[in-house]
Parts: structure tokens; sequence; C-alpha cells
């Protein structure tokens, strides 16, 4: 039987319960209302969560690496194209959707044209624009869009370029920006307007670049960091660059934007992942540098436009893939050579400031996954190679991640406002 620990509580301001458990601080973030709890020797009490742990769920109907998924609005999650090895490297035009609430997959309408490492952006209308990617036939610069109410799929305007290893990013308005992996090398940007269905060119990026990483921030710009770029007519495969930089949208009619060169960061690599933090920063984690994995992270800040170090990763995350969890902390799961690995960061000032490992998928989760959070705060993890390629699983599961948080002993919130209560719980 486990040990029963009862612990004392006091109101200590709202978010937070704590828990001294074997020497080790535990925080259960909640929506509303919280208590500190100081831990006697009484027994009795009530369980607390469970650990982070994974569950299978139904397989899609096809293996699939370099797919897209998207959260729909109703719920449901769309997966579309890719390739399946398992069927000599064919690309894929079809798509399912995954119902969390019978954890089964079916087939919906199929995309007009087969292919992989795309972008799929849900629109603010409820639609997804699946943009470029490439087939047996090379890049493609075609898109279309998805339909969640008719399950069908229909032509929209085609992108002015053709692109591999680029980025889109959805803006406040509604417009979505495309940017890198021009294959001319002349660092185009274009902008997706589905009012029109059409595609404009913005300003070129400062730095011609492809696989760099694109986030948007909490102020509506987008920042772009690393990549591998052309900056050689005489070397098409470019080199890993340290720049960074700011695209700031136009509100005028008919005005597009412009870029601005932003700090320098202070690692070179391409393959590298951004996700927005609070606080007004972005976690910044390294795929490769100059070809070598690496498990540097860095910290930018968005007021000031500086690059800090960020605290190491246990292993690299190359082409694996990020989450940010509904109470702000960051997931890292599995990728090239770290099929197993997942570990977890929490951004709160009175967090450790270190990756903490977490159980490994019941499934290698190599290069090409897919992960998406599900309404419920649960991720759900689909396809993907093994830890060095090899095959394109079809098989499915779903996440939890314990909610309870580790924090630095000693930093609270302010001191308890209101008598302690006795709470029981269970160890």
């Amino acid at each position: 039987m486990n040990p029963r620990h009862r612990f004392h509580a006091g109101a200590i301001g709202k978010g937070w319960v704590s828990a001294l458990l074997g020497g080790v601080l535990w925080v259960l973030a909640t929506a509303a209302g919280a208590q500190a709890l100081v831990m006697t020797q009484e027994t009795s009490g009530i369980a607390l969560p469970p650990e982070s742990h994974w569950t299978p769920t139904g397989s899609m109907n096809v293996g699939r690496v370099e797919h897209t998924a998207t959260l729909l609005n109703n719920g449901k999650v769309l997966v579309a194209g890719g390739m399946n090895f398992d069927s000599s490297g064919q690309w894929l035009n079809s798509a399912e959707l995954y119902d969390p609430a019978t954890g089964t997959w079916t087939f919906t309408g199929n995309m007009l044209t087969p292919r992989a490492n795309a972008t799929a952006t849900l629109l603010k209308n409820g639609k997804v624009l699946i943009a470029d990617g490439g087939n047996k036939n090379g890049a493609v610069k075609t898109a279309e869009l998805y339909d969640p109410a008719t399950e069908t799929w229909a032509a929209t305007g085609s992108m002015n370029h053709i692109r591999g290893g680029h980025q889109a990013t959805l803006l406040l308005d509604g417009r979505v920006l495309i940017t890198g992996g021009d294959t001319q090398y002349q660092g185009t940007a274009e902008l997706y307007d589905p009012n029109t269905e059409i595609w404009s060119d913005v300003s070129p990026t400062l730095i011609t670049r492809y696989h760099q990483a694109a986030v948007l921030l909490d102020d509506g710009r987008v920042l772009i960091a690393n990549g591998r770029a052309f900056n050689n007519a005489n070397n098409p495969l470019g080199t890993d660059t340290n720049t960074s930089e700011i695209y700031t949208p136009s509100t005028g009619t008919g005005e597009l934007g412009y870029w601005t060169m932003s700090g320098n960061t202070l690692i070179a690599g391409t393959h590298s992942q951004l996700i927005l933090l609070p606080s007004r920063k972005v976690l910044w984690i390294a795929g490769t540098q100059f070809g070598i994995t690496i498990t540097d992270t860095m910290l930018y800040d968005i007021p000031s436009e500086v690059w800090s170090q960020g605290p190491t990763m246990n292993t690299s995350h190359e082409r694996g893939t990020l989450i940010r969890l509904l109470d702000g902390r960051i997931v890292a799961i599995g990728g090239w050579g770290s099929a197993h690995s997942v570990e977890i960061y929490d951004p709160d000032p009175c967090a450790s400031k270190s990756w903490l490992k977490l159980p490994s998928p019941q499934t290698e989760r190599g290069a090409y996954h897919t992960a998406t959070l599900l309404p419920n705060g649960t991720v759900l993890v689909a396809g993907g190679h093994g830890s060095y390629g090899g095959g394109s699983t079809a098989s499915a599961e779903i996440f939890f991640v314990n909610p309870m948080r580790i924090i630095n002993f000693g930093c609270f919130p302010p001191m308890p406002v209101a008598p302690l209560v006795p709470i029981d719980v269970v160890q």
C-alpha cells in the first residue's frame, strides 16, 4: 500500500497547489483558487493525479511520415498526406480524421495532389490551408483547402514560388505568411488572403534561407531564425546561419509589411524550433549545427530582441516535435536518433531551470511524426520513423502529462492569508 500523508492547506493565491513529497516540492496548477500544502506525519487521504503516461489509441489507416496534423474546430484531428515507406516510398494524397471521443480514425476526402513535407494552417473560417510540399515530381507550388463541413478538398490560388523547407505562420488578421525554402534562392516571402484566395509577394527576407524556424509573437509580428542561408551562388546547399529577423505586418490597405534584422542567435543551425512562452519570451531548441545534432536551447526576449543561453536538453530532438501544454509547460518528443526521448521544460520563474525526463512512448517516434494538443490537454502523437529512419508507422498514442510541477523550494507565491486547514493526500 502506498504511504499516505496529511498536508495542511492555506489559501496562497490563484493558480497553485503545492506539496512537499520526498523532499521535492510539487505544484499542481489550478484554474481558480490555491492552497499551500505542508507535510505532517498524519495519515489517510485522497489520491494525487496519475503519473505521466502513454496510452495506445486507434492506428491510422495508413503509415505516414512527413504528414501534417491539424486540430479542427470540431475537436477532431485532420492528418493529411506524407509518405508511406511500406509502399515503395509512395507519396500520399489520402487524409484521415481522428475522433478523440472514440479513439478511431476514418478516411476523409483525398487531397487533389499527393504531397509530403507540406504546411497545414487552420484558418479563421475553420478551413485548413495545405501549401507546397513535394512528391515524386519534385517540389510543388499548389495549395488547397479542406472544408470540415463537407470533408472535401478544393483548389485555391497557387503560390507564386516553388518552395521546400518553408514555414507557414497564421497572422492575427487571418492571412498566412509563407517564408523560406525558395528553390530559386531568392528569399521570397508571400501572403495568402483567405478572403480572395490570392497569394501576394511581400518584401524578401533579408537573409535567403530554408529549414528555418518561425513563430508568431504576442504583438503580431513574426520571428524567423537560423536555417541554411544561401549566401554564395557557388554553394547551392548554403551554410548554417545564426541570424534572425522580424516581419512586421502592415495594417494599411494594400500594404504588405516589412522585414528588419533582429539580434543574432548564439548558435547557427538548421531544423531548429521556436515556441512562444509567457513573459514575452520565445524558446528555441536546436536541430543540427553543420550537420551535427546538438542539445542547446536559447531564450529570446521580445522587447529587447536579445538571445540568451537556455537550459541544455537531455537529448537532441532534431525533426521531433515541440508542444506547449495548456498550463504553459513545453514538451519535446522524439526526433532523429532520440525516438525514445521525451522531456519537459517549465518556464515559470519559480520552476526548475532544467529539462526533466518523462516516460518514453510505447512506439519509437523518430523524425517526422506529428504531435497535436487536444482540447482536454492530452497530446496525440501519430506516425513517424523509427530512431534513424526505417519504415513509417501507422500507430498513434495519447500522452497524459501529470499536471503537478516542480518549483524551487522557498519560491512561493504570497504567504498564506487564511488559516491552515488539513487536506489528506496520498503519496
